[in-house]
Parts: C-alpha cells; structure tokens; sequence
C-alpha cells in the first residue's frame, strides 16, 4: 500500500475499511460509549448541537429506536452553570451516564432513567504544572475525550494547543497513571468523586504523531485507543503510563477517506470499532469498522 497523506505528514499507517455507514439522528455528534444500562446494552451518542444525548438498544443488531435526550431540558443541580458544548461522553454499570462539556469544562451525570442531572463536577486544569495557561484560557481546546478510572477519578484528552492526557480526581489525590489496574472496568459502578469538584492530578503530553486528539476509549484487549480527527487515525497508546512519563504510540491505523471529522470511538461486544464523524446536518454519520482483533 503507498503512503497517503494524515494529518502533519506522509504516513504507511495500515488502513482500515467501512464495514457499514448508519446514522445517529444528531447534527454534530462528538462523542461514543457502549454502556450496559439497566434497560439494556445501549450505543449512546453525545452532540455539541444541542446539547443532546441519544441512545439506542443494542440487541436488535442495528441501531435503530433512538432516544434522544436535550440536556438542556433537564432539571440540574442548583447552582450549575449553563453549558452548551458536550464533547465525550462515557457510562457506569448502571443508569449513570457521564458527559464531558468543554465550556465551562466540567463532567454531568446524568441519570438517564429519570432524565435528570445528578452532578455537575469543575475541571479544574489551570494550575497544573506543565499546563501554564492554556487551560485556562484556550476554551477551544480543553476536553475533547474522556474515559473513566477508578476511585472517582477520569481521564481526559486534551485536543491541541498542547494535545495530551489529563487525569482529574478529588483535590489531594495522588494521580493513579493509566495501566489495566486504573481504568474503570465496563459494567461496573463508577464510584461518585468525595469532592464537589476535580482538579488535574496528572499530565502527559503526546509527541506529534498525530496532529490532535478527538476522543478515547478502552478497548475489548483492555488497550486504550485514541481517536485523531485531522490525522484521520486511530491509534494505541502504551501502557502503563505512569505519572510524569512520557505518552507513547505502540500502533497507528489510518481510518479511510470517506470518513472525514472523525469525534467519536467506542468497541461494540464484538470487537467491531464505531466511529462517528461530526455532521452540520443529520446523515450517514455513523461507521462501523471490523473487529479489532482482525485489524492489520
């Protein structure tokens, strides 16, 4: 296969293929999970337009019956801020679902059964070493990703203007690194953080392989893979990553042209990889690709 053109340069990542296109009935979605609810395995999709949350069952073998679910019509914890841009989104054993919202950043939980708001956490990433300012003042580019880590903790991909990792927690906490031991296991209870709000315990930056980062998801290997929109690619990052090292690429995939704004990555219980690709209108917005154990 010839080198095609990802993102800052010429690269002979693999390619992967479309296995189907399918549509999610939001305009920009940004972000995927799978989360075995009470109600059933769902796909569930996050969109910076409304901001919405839509969820579909699992067990008809398509994704069809959608849910959708305008944030903004909830009712919320007295005294949180108004938002409007979901980013990522992640779920628990049980009707939790998480949303991350880039501005003002902060992490919601919503109680999807009930159609409420339960939580709404600050990020707070400003005074991290490593950091500086750009937290702080670079709204565009804060959280673009998430997954959940145990004891109350989350991890967070910054998209650029530096892309990197950023673990949250309760303030006081020690970070715990990214290894099989720290990521929140799929089906299990995500334990509520004991403070009203988390701070970056962590921070990992990431070499220019890939030119930003879109979302984050652990995979059926228990390996953790990011998603780049503007190098089009799926990647592996090495683990463990403990804290003060270095983030390191083992595997590069090159996701196929007819994917374009790649914001969206979750494994469904058969190893099939979706991505969704951010839309201004609704349409084929939805891509199922193999089965990770089969990717070159």
């Amino acid at each position: 296969m010839g080198k095609k053109k990802h993102g800052k340069a010429d690269t002979d990542w693999p390619e992967l293929s479309i296995v189907s296109f399918e549509q999610i009935p939001l305009k920009e979605v940004s972000g995927l999970a799978v989360a075995p609810l009470p109600r059933g395995s769902c796909l569930i999709a996050v969109g910076d337009h409304g901001p919405d949350v839509a969820l579909a069952p699992l067990d008809t073998g398509r994704m069809t019956g959608w849910d959708v679910i305008d944030l903004s019509t909830l009712r919320q914890p007295d005294g949180s801020p108004r938002f409007e841009q979901a980013e990522a989104v992640a779920a628990d054993g049980r009707q939790q679902v998480l949303v991350l919202i880039e501005d003002p950043a902060l992490l919601l939980v919503l109680d999807t059964l009930n159609r409420r708001i339960t939580h709404a956490y600050p990020l707070d990433g400003g005074e991290h070493d490593g950091l500086g300012d750009t937290w702080r003042d670079d709204a565009s580019s804060r959280g673009e990703g998430m997954v959940l880590l145990c004891n109350g903790h989350v991890l967070v991909l910054k998209e650029k203007r530096p892309a990197g990792l950023l673990e949250f927690g309760p303030p006081g906490d020690l970070p715990l690194g990214i290894s099989s031991d720290s990521l929140h296991s799929l089906g299990e209870d995500w334990t509520p953080p004991t403070s009203d709000r988390l701070v970056a315990l962590a921070w990992w930056p990431v070499d220019d392989t890939l030119a930003d980062l879109s979302d984050a998801e652990i995979g059926p290997d228990g390996c953790l893979y990011v998603l780049s929109d503007q190098s089009n690619a799926i990647a592996q990052l090495a683990l463990p990553l403990p804290a003060h090292a270095v983030a390191a690429y083992t595997r590069v995939w090159a996701l196929p042209d007819d994917i374009e704004k790649a914001e969206g990555l979750t494994f469904l219980p058969d190893g099939s990889a979706l991505v969704a690709v951010d839309r201004s209108d609704v349409g084929r917005n939805l891509a199922t690709l193999p089965p990770l154990h089969t990717w070159p």
